[in-house]
């Protein structure tokens, strides 16, 4: 359904993060790119276990964390860790995984409604983990 070897639509992807409720768009979503990070390139270029779970233990950090609010700069420091990661072990997977977060990151980071942040936070580590569980699903190592 979706094609995730193109370029990502970030408003598709806004609106998984900015609805209250997972549908199953959001799960056949995460699980279409956790498949495409495991079986569509070479194995070197394939996405690992250990590089979500780099940026992904520092997301789960910022989440245990939150209390009635999201500690902003921890935050927007989110996306210079995510291009040092791409950069530095700059691979087709990782570019692509790139290409669903940084969108995530900026509604998040410009919404100025409290409730609404913390919520959207919510839904994006609820993303990843999906994406993560169905990494390892489809035999990622």
């Amino acid at each position: 359904m979706y094609d995730i070897g193109s370029k990502i639509d970030e408003s598709l992807v806004e609106k998984f993060i900015t609805d209250p409720n997972i549908s199953p768009d959001f799960i056949q979503f995460s699980d279409e790119a956790a498949e495409y990070f495991v079986t569509r390139h070479k194995k070197e270029e394939n996405l690992t276990t250990n590089q979500i779970r780099n940026f992904f233990g520092e997301v789960k950090k910022i989440q245990l964390q939150i209390d009635d609010k999201i500690d902003k700069n921890r935050l927007m420091l989110l996306k210079p860790r995510l291009e040092y990661i791409v950069a530095k072990q700059s691979n087709a997977s990782l570019k692509k995984l790139k290409e669903i977060i940084m969108p995530c990151l900026t509604v998040i980071i410009s919404e100025q409604e409290i409730a609404k942040q913390i919520q959207y936070f919510e839904k994006f580590t609820n993303l990843l983990e999906s994406i993560l569980a169905y990494h390892k699903a489809h035999g990622g190592k």
